[in-house]
């Protein structure tokens, strides 16, 4: 009984260290990257409004 109490008590302190573990590598890393990109100008999506362009199709490169 008390191994199965102990038990729960660190699978929830292991979710809670994995937890607040990816949010600080989210911060750290990902945050900053996207900040950065933005400042700089970078549109990997292309998501940027095109008014004039008759369509916003892209042809696909078959091949390398």
């Amino acid at each position: 009984m008390a191994r199965r109490f102990v038990g729960s008590l660190l699978g929830g302190a292991f979710r809670l260290i994995v937890t607040l573990l990816l949010a600080v590598v989210y911060v750290v890393v990902f945050v900053p990257a996207g900040l950065l990109l933005r400042l700089v100008g970078v549109d990997p999506l292309r998501r940027k409004w095109a008014p004039k362009g008759s369509s916003y199709w892209e042809s696909v490169k078959v091949g390398r």
